[in-house]
């Protein structure tokens, strides 16, 4: 996943667009903290799965706490 600084982006923002459309992920910081996270709009996210698959499974633990915990 490529970085970005939230100053750098809008001189930028064509060329980020267009590799978020081809799939890649991009982050963006401000004073070198994540701040923000690009993705394709059709990317689906592991707690999409879980969510998805929630209720279909038997005998697993599909619970999801949180979603910044690493578990």
């Amino acid at each position: 996943m490529q970085t970005y600084s939230a100053e750098s982006i809008p001189s930028q923002w064509p060329a980020l667009l267009d590799r978020v459309i081809h799939g890649e992920e991009i982050m963006i910081t401000e004073q070198e903290k994540p701040i923000a996270r690009l993705i394709p709009a059709h990317q689906e996210t592991y707690l999409d799965r879980i969510r998805a698959l929630r209720g279909t499974l038997r005998g697993i633990n599909t619970d999801v706490e949180n979603e910044d915990d690493p578990a």
